[in-house]
């Protein structure tokens, strides 16, 4: 019997786990398309950003303190 049929017929639980540094080989291998997706991804995201319109304004308002007689701070002025 030879070697693939013994590996095909017995699965051991150890070659069925999960490898984290397979997947950092995978990250390293299209590292540059990654790269590439994430600048072009942020450029457009600035870009539309940058042309919508402006929708919500900010007001503010000083307005003087109000004499308040209502309560302790009444009473004791």
């Amino acid at each position: 019997m030879s070697d693939y049929q013994k590996s095909s017929d017995q699965i051991r639980p150890e070659e069925d786990e999960i490898n984290l540094l397979d997947y950092l080989l995978v990250l390293l291998k299209y590292k540059t398309v990654i790269l590439v997706s994430v600048v072009v991804t942020f450029v457009l995201a600035c870009g539309i950003t940058l042309m919508m319109p402006n929708i919500y304004t900010a007001t503010a308002r000083i307005l003087p303190p109000v004499e308040d007689k209502v309560g302790l701070g009444g009473l004791l002025g």
